[in-house]
């Protein structure tokens, strides 16, 4: 039977030294932070339909500070609620103060509390005395298949996934308008957080792309290469070959350098907005080298920095196949990043 994910909601406010775990019926101090935990069932009704979470025996927390050490609460490794406990508010006091924490929620089915049968995990948060912190995770099932609680929100194909330092998933361009036998590119950029399940739009990317390359650098920043702008859904033929099934046109030239900016959900700010942008690296949008169905790698000499060799290869121009190795070097120095192009061989 396939299981489902659940969404776990908590709102919590750490502070200090106090410690310990207490549900509503003990005496309220005011004082004393409370967190709130909100279950609810993933929305896959393809996977699920109508279940519930009504098999979610118990729940055990565990927080670990920035070396990842475990951190005990009242003496104990992690903090537990019973199904009971879980039906009405509780809360939970006594996690000091921590930045880069980590903290692993572990759901158990009623009658076995050894194995978990999901987990979510949350990490970079920060817990400050008298602040409050909010958290949302997802707990995926570990001995099934489970569901991504959100969708995209935008369909699209030949798009572009590359998975931040993070953990983030960032997802770029791809076809998604049609008219007639034409699929023309966008430019829409996508970013999804399996930590808390969400799918957030950021900042477009500079131009429309499909088929296109991504390269993440070790601080977080993408470089995109490549791609074609429109697809036509008729065969293309190439000297030499058979005929491809359709057609690639207006090829993507430029390379861009994409900066998220815009913290997880968990380390997220009311405050925070959407501060992602693309620029395009030493004018690239005018370079001609790009061909269709050209292939991309990319080589990090550096990988401290991220700096490296773009190698571009092959593809079809003018209904020929093309032997070339073009390679754009990029330097990344800081904040700076630079590329230049040169032919590797013609």
């Amino acid at each position: 039977m396939v299981k489902q994910s659940m969404v776990l909601a908590i709102t919590s406010a750490m502070v200090g030294a106090f410690v310990g775990v207490a549900c509503d019926s003990e005496p309220v101090v005011e004082d004393i932070p409370r967190i709130g935990i909100a279950l609810t069932a993933a929305e896959c009704p393809d996977y699920i339909g109508g279940a519930t979470i009504g098999n979610l025996g118990s729940l055990a927390i565990q927080f670990y500070d920035a070396s990842g050490k475990l951190v005990q609460i009242n003496g104990r490794n992690a903090v537990s609620f019973t199904q009971e406990q879980l039906l009405s508010s509780i809360k939970v006091t006594g996690v000091p103060p921590m930045t880069g924490a980590r903290v692993v929620f572990s759901g158990f089915e009623s009658g076995n509390t050894s194995i978990p049968k999901w987990r979510g995990e949350v990490r970079g948060l920060s817990f400050e005395k008298g602040k409050e912190t909010k958290v949302q995770t997802v707990l995926y099932p570990l001995d099934d298949k489970g569901c991504f609680p959100n969708a995209l929100k935008k369909p699209r194909f030949g798009h572009a996934a590359a998975v931040l330092p993070d953990g983030r998933i960032l997802i770029t361009g791809g076809f998604n308008e049609k008219s007639n036998t034409e699929w023309t590119a966008i430019n829409d950029v996508e970013i999804l957080d399996p930590e808390s399940g969400t799918v957030d739009r950021i900042a477009d990317m500079a131009t429309p792309r499909a088929f296109h390359h991504m390269t993440v650098l070790p601080d977080g920043r993408v470089i995109i290469a490549g791609g074609v702008r429109r697809i036509t859904m008729a065969p293309q033929s190439v000297n030499g070959y058979p005929d491809l099934p359709f057609t690639l046109v207006i090829p993507q030239n430029g390379i861009e350098l994409y900066t998220v900016d815009y913290p997880k959900v968990n380390q997220r700010k009311t405050t925070d907005t959407d501060k992602s942008s693309s620029v395009y690296l030493s004018n690239t949008e005018v370079m001609d080298f790009a061909m269709a169905y050209q292939s991309y790698a990319y080589l990090m000499s550096d990988t401290s920095t991220g700096s490296g060799t773009l190698f571009m290869i092959g593809g079809v121009k003018n209904g020929e196949a093309q032997p070339t190795i073009w390679g754009a070097d990029i330097a990344v120095n800081g904040a700076e990043v630079t590329a230049s192009l040169s032919p590797y061989h013609t």
